[in-house]
């Protein structure tokens, strides 16, 4: 009895150790795959018409944003995009940012004159017919307002990549403003460089497709 527990106890022992070998291998493939993704969509350097986004849970947005750079001092942005048909049955707004940035060394800070075009779709079904009501803004007007992502901050070099430095306000004014970095990464989506192509892709009914 007492060699058959032990061949037992000597069983398990191997059978746990196989177990944990194979959690192990495939913890490490997972988390190598995950950074060979991270990797090909990071940005180590900045393109123009490359549309680029982050991961919106990082400043509790949870629609992505998406920034394009037309040449050496224009750039383009759709911020905190959500066309999800839940909340099209409540209506859609969807804006379209055009705005100047300054580039130092590897330092892009954004915000200089910025238009903000913005169409309202009252519900879902205005939303799929492309009957919108356009609304324009002049950001430099509305200093204290809160502001979209890349209405405002900047874009870096941090070591290898280039990352988005976020602001969120909450609260009336003075708002409580917290702010922090995350890694800029590659979109497939190409949103549009002028506001007349944002308003015919709308108007075409035209879906985006997020990346």
């Amino acid at each position: 009895m007492k060699k058959n527990a032990s061949f037992i106890a000597i069983v398990t022992i191997l059978v746990l150790s196989v177990i944990s070998a194979v959690i192990f291998v495939k913890n490490e493939y997972d988390r190598k795959t995950i950074s060979r993704k991270n990797e090909s969509t990071s940005v180590t350097k900045i393109r123009y018409n490359q549309t680029y986004t982050y991961d919106s849970t990082k400043d509790g947005s949870y629609h992505p944003s998406y920034i394009k750079f037309i040449d050496r001092s224009h750039y383009v942005a759709i911020p905190v995009l959500n066309t999800t048909e839940d909340v099209a049955e409540d209506g859609v707004m969807v804006a379209f940012l055009q705005g100047k940035y300054q580039k130092d060394k590897n330092k892009l800070q954004l915000g200089y004159d910025v238009h903000n075009t913005t169409l309202i779709f009252d519900d879902n079904d205005k939303f799929k017919r492309g009957i919108f009501e356009k609304i324009e803004s002049d950001s430099s007007r509305q200093s204290q307002k809160a502001k979209f992502p890349f209405e405002e901050n900047y874009l870096k070099k941090k070591g290898k990549y280039y990352v988005y430095r976020w602001k969120t306000r909450q609260g009336d004014y003075p708002h409580h403003a917290t702010t922090g970095f995350v890694r800029l990464k590659k979109s497939k989506l190409d949103i549009p460089s002028t506001e007349k192509e944002f308003i015919q892709r709308y108007h075409k009914k035209q879906k985006h497709q997020q990346e």
